[in-house]
């Protein structure tokens, strides 16, 4: 066959791959959050195949190799955007977890998101509150497209090196632990204003676990029992529940993705400055409901 007859053949193929791609059929499922890689891989199996006369499992394999790479092309395009409206866009994610079928597509998602990332979150004009819920949504969104974390590892880095950079990042987190969020709205009880609502609500989710910990030291058979160390003060003891709930068997449970979104908060900072901006919160706190039994009650509570 003719060199050029057998590349504009080409080029029509590739072109009705990319209009399916981009057609209605293929758009993000945001109803159900399901994948629609599957509705690709049949139109290749069952319309494009027999249309150019193809007939080798190789050549299916070819094809739909090149086809999941151009969706993967279309997702990683607006990925920031899907990270960002997490998780109502389950089903992007999903569907660009079913196309990385190769190193290269993995490197684009990373290389294209921190790219994304930088020059359009990263910068004065996005408050810590707003960069600490993006992470969050990073972590939930990345850990769903590759649950090793790898992919995690490497997007959040900027990320994470921008936020210890911010000089409020640290009070933001520890107010956070701290807050009293109602789960319908975004009300709180915090004197301070400066806290991430969707961070005291992913701690708040944790509350459970947290509470079966606590259950345990009423337990008189449990011989694993042990004390809260005499010399701990408030700051350590929180930070103490903390790492208890997420240090769990993982043998009994898998961890769940708030325990994750606590356990990459609690990793930006040296242990002794969290504990730190904790103390000092908690003795502002404290003092500004003087005697107030009702109050001061709450705050115990809370804390």
């Amino acid at each position: 066959m003719d060199y050029h007859v057998q590349r504009a053949m080409a080029q029509g193929m590739y072109a009705a791959m990319d209009a399916f791609v981009q057609s209605a059929a293929m758009k993000v499922d945001w109803t159900q959050r399901q994948s629609v890689v599957d509705r690709l891989r049949q139109w290749i199996r069952h319309r494009f195949v027999p249309a150019v006369g193809l007939s080798t499992p190789s050549e299916l394999i070819d094809w739909e190799n090149t086809a999941l790479e151009r969706l993967a092309k279309q997702r990683i395009r607006h990925l920031l955007d899907y990270v960002k409206a997490w998780p109502h866009s389950t089903g992007a994610i999903l569907d660009l977890r079913e196309c990385m079928h190769s190193s290269e597509v993995k490197v684009l998602i990373a290389t294209s998101f921190t790219r994304q990332l930088s020059r359009r979150l990263l910068h004065a004009g996005v408050t810590t509150s707003e960069l600490l819920s993006m992470y969050i949504n990073v972590i939930m969104a990345f850990k769903t497209l590759d649950p090793r974390g790898v992919l995690l590892d490497k997007v959040a880095m900027p990320l994470r090196a921008y936020l210890r950079h911010r000089e409020d990042t640290v009070r933001i987190i520890a107010a956070s632990f701290l807050a009293d969020v109602d789960g319908d709205d975004d009300h709180t009880d915090v004197l301070s204003e400066e806290i991430c609502i969707d961070l005291a609500k992913e701690i708040n989710l944790s509350e459970g676990q947290a509470l079966h910990i606590e259950h345990k030291g009423l337990d008189w058979d449990d011989m694993e029992w042990m004390p809260d160390p005499i010399d701990a003060g408030p700051g350590e003891s929180l930070l103490l529940e903390c790492s208890i709930v997420l240090t769990i068997s993982s043998t009994d449970y898998k961890k769940s993705k708030s325990e994750d979104v606590m356990s990459f908060m609690l990793t930006l900072f040296e242990q002794a400055d969290f504990i730190k901006e904790v103390q000092s919160l908690l003795g502002e706190r404290l003092l500004s409901v003087g005697f107030d039994s009702t109050e001061l009650e709450k705050e115990v509570s809370t804390c």
